[in-house]
């Protein structure tokens, strides 16, 4: 949590690397990503969702109240994918497309669901996309 406060994403990542558990709360209720995002800290976060962190309502409401709009806009879209590819494995959405959707490109619905499709499977057969 100190980590992710802080920003230090190398420590974070090597965190994560030996199994730290991303999802602890501090007194107050609050997560590694929590404070990660209410901080701004892209690098940190994105290391957290490539691991799997959950993303809460919460996370994106205090997120957005700091004035890191982009960012809330980035945790939006991980969250938002990982609800309607709930059939996907997760790992792939985590290890494959968060980086793209953090790499600062213009993620669209149907470039995400190419990538995904392209590398992994045909799970995503049955989600709905604009052609």
């Amino acid at each position: 949590i100190i980590a992710a406060y802080s920003g230090s994403a190398d420590v974070v990542q090597k965190l994560l690397e030996s199994g730290a558990n991303f999802n602890v709360r501090d007194a107050d209720g609050r997560t590694a990503l929590t404070l990660a995002s209410s901080g701004g800290h892209m690098e940190a976060v994105q290391k957290l969702l490539e691991s799997g962190a959950e993303i809460t309502p919460y996370d994106c409401v205090v997120t957005k109240e700091s004035g890191y709009m982009r960012l809330e806009e980035l945790l939006a879209t991980v969250k938002g994918l990982r609800e309607e590819w709930r059939d996907c494995p997760l790992e792939i959405i985590n290890v494959e497309i968060v980086p793209y959707i953090f790499s600062g490109e213009a993620p669209t619905k149907w470039i995400i669901y190419t990538l995904c499709r392209t590398f992994y499977c045909s799970l995503c057969d049955g989600n709905k996309f604009p052609r």
